[in-house]
């Protein structure tokens, strides 16, 4: 049993509660074998974060592993499906002036991924913004791991890979409660 927990990447593209239903009925001396696990969020999650209450379920689903898994061997993927969504609301808001609730959801993921501390490893895969990948790992992993989660390098392409003007480090670090407004 142990062979199969800590050889394979559970992979959850779903409502955070449902993932929390899921990893309950694992036997938890099992539980602890996992090393693996993805979470994925379309763009419709993305949106109506707030509406769907995901705010308050990604929190309870981050304490949920901070209890049961072994974190200082696990890993952890999170990805953002985000692109069209991006430049949807770019048309909308002429390349979001003073903020972006796609940021503000993020920030969320990122700040709820803090109470885990001492992650083995973190990744971020991210649609829109992309170029914030290694600063919510860095904010995640905590001082120190500069060179494990580098800057990506600069490069002249889309908008979505730019990093806003807005950014602030500390969004990434400040407590895990934020409203978010969508259009």
């Amino acid at each position: 049993m142990a062979v199969f927990f800590r050889s394979n990447c559970f992979d959850f593209d779903q409502d955070p509660e449902k993932t929390i239903d899921f990893l309950s009925r694992l036997p938890m001396e099992s539980f602890r074998y996992v090393r693996q696990i993805q979470f994925r969020f379309d763009e419709t999650r993305v949106k109506h974060w707030i509406k769907l209450d995901y705010n308050n379920q990604w929190l309870k689903l981050v304490e949920y592993l901070k209890i049961h898994l072994n974190i200082p061997q696990s890993s952890i993927i999170v990805e953002a499906e985000t692109y069209d969504l991006g430049s949807d609301l770019d048309r909308y808001n002429n390349y979001y002036r003073d903020s972006n609730p796609i940021y503000d959801v993020y920030c969320d993921i990122t700040r709820s991924l803090r109470k885990l501390g001492g992650l083995g490893h973190i990744e971020f895969r991210l649609g829109w913004f992309a170029y914030l990948q290694p600063f919510m790992s860095r904010a995640v992993a905590g001082e120190g791991y500069e060179d494990v989660y580098p800057e990506l390098e600069p490069f002249d392409g889309d908008r979505f890979d730019k990093i806003p003007h807005w950014f602030n480090m500390e969004d990434f670090t400040r407590d895990s409660k934020l409203k978010f407004n969508f259009p």
